[in-house]
This record gives structure tokens, sequence and C-alpha cells, in this order.
């Protein structure tokens, strides 16, 4: 992996005023407390004094992530500064850490050639390597890429023919799905069917039952009747065959009449 080391802030001479050397002193003080972005804002008011006050501007923007802002700074320090080379290097970080190998390999190129802390050579020659390590790897996951792209129409090729199978079996087994219920649908009407057959027959049955039990209810009630039937006509009869009592009246006085009347004739006869 890279590196990354950046060199210390550097110690900037500056020919000003006491109010620089205040603001110096506060830039330096947050940048060692890792407050980078308060030192890259007290930085960014003395960056066009000199070279190590921009390097140091350059350098707290790189801590804090703006990696763009610090190239840009970085490059603005001349060819023939003691601070190039190490510029260079760290410009050379800050395109790694953007994914910009190509102009990071650049970019340690350069400040390897000028270089003259053997420090620095080391830790130049180190990520220099690691960079062209990942451009080679990047390189064959491009040729496996593009490999896998020549084999993609052939697997798109099977891949349709095995949805277009999958869909034929997906179709075969809705169908028999259909047909079973249509079966089963035909199975519960069949029942239904004979379960209203069943329910029409056990209905008659209680007719049948309820009509033989009224039969018998009448048939034991029968003798009871022809008795009553019996003596109702027996009373009847006995009431015909015996005269009232004005009938037995009607009748002696009509007997004495026939009497008198035959007295009478008797005693005019000569």
């Amino acid at each position: 992996m890279p590196r990354y080391l950046l060199p210390l802030i550097a110690a900037a001479a500056l020919h000003a005023g006491v109010m620089d050397f205040q603001t110096l002193n506060d830039a330096r003080q947050a940048y060692q407390n890792k407050q980078y972005e308060k030192a890259a804002t007290l930085y960014s008011t003395l960056a066009d004094k000199n070279d190590e006050a921009r390097y140091n501007y350059a350098n707290a923007l790189y801590r804090s992530k703006q990696f763009k802002p610090a190239l840009k700074q970085y490059g603005k320090i001349p060819d023939g500064s003691a601070l190039k080379a190490q510029a260079l290097y760290n410009a050379g970080n800050a395109h790694a850490q953007l994914g910009e190998l190509d102009r990071a390999e650049r970019a340690y190129d350069s400040a390897l050639k000028i270089a003259k802390d053997d420090a620095l050579q080391e830790d130049i020659k180190h990520n220099l390597e690691v960079i062209k390590q990942e451009k080679k790897k990047q390189k064959q996951q491009n040729k496996d890429q593009d490999k896998q792209n020549d084999q993609n129409p052939q697997d798109k090729k099977n891949d349709q023919g095995q949805d277009q199978k999958n869909g034929q079996q997906n179709n075969q087994s809705k169908d028999e799905d259909q047909k079973q219920n249509q079966n089963d649908q035909q199975q519960n009407g069949q029942k239904q069917d004979k379960q209203q057959d069943q329910s029409h027959q056990n209905r008659n049955d209680a007719d049948k039952q309820n009509q033989e039990g009224k039969q018998h209810d009448d048939q034991r009630q029968s003798p009871q009747k022809e008795q009553e039937q019996a003596q109702k006509e027996q009373q009847q009869g006995k009431n015909t065959s015996e005269p009232s009592e004005d009938e037995k009246q009607q009748g002696a006085g009509a007997e004495d009449e026939n009497t008198t009347r035959c007295s009478s004739a008797a005693a005019s006869r000569p």
C-alpha cells in the first residue's frame, strides 16, 4: 500500500510583521493538534508570502481530505525550490487518493528524479511500486472483464434457453394445477349433489315414518271410535222404539176416543 507520508510542515522565514508571525504560530499549532481545516484557513492567509507558507497550506488541505485544492497549491511550488520534490511526492499521494493512478505515477517519477533526501527517495520508490502493481492488477481485471463480456452472449443464450425451459415447466405446472382444481371442483359438486340426495332421502324417510305413526295412532283409536259409534246407534234405536210420555198420553187419548166412538156406534144400531 502507498505510504502517503507527508514531511513535516516547513518552517517559513517570513519577512512580515508581528501579525503574520502570530498567524503562522496559530496555524502550526492547529496543524499539530490535527485541526487541519483550521490550519488550512490560517495558512491560506499566508500562502502568497513564500513557498513554505504555500506548501504548508497545501499539506493542511491534504490532511483535511481536500485533495483537489491541495493539488492546485502543490502545483504552484516553482521548479528549483527546495520543497519541489516534496511537493511532487505529496501531489502523487493526492492523485492516488483520488484513484488517478497514471497521474500519481508521473508525479512520483518526477519527484524521484530531483529528490536528494534518502528517506524521501525510499518513500517515493515504495509508493511508485505500489502504484505500478495496482495498475497491473486493474489491467488484469479489465482483461478478465472483457473475456467475460465475450462469453456473455453464449451465457445469455443459455440463460434464455433455461428461462424458456423454466417458462414451459411453469406453464405445464400451471396447467396441471388448473386441471387439478377443475377435478376438485367437479368432485366437490358431485359430493354436494350426493349430500343433497341423501338429505332428500332422509326427509322422505322421516315423512314416511310420520305417516306410519299417524296410521298406527288412527288404528289404535278405531276400536274406541267404533265402540262410541255403536253406543250412539244403540241409543238412537232405543229412542226410536220407546215413545215419549207425550206420545203415550196422545195414544191413550186416541184409544179413549175410539172406544167412545165405538160405543156410540153400537148404541145407535137397531
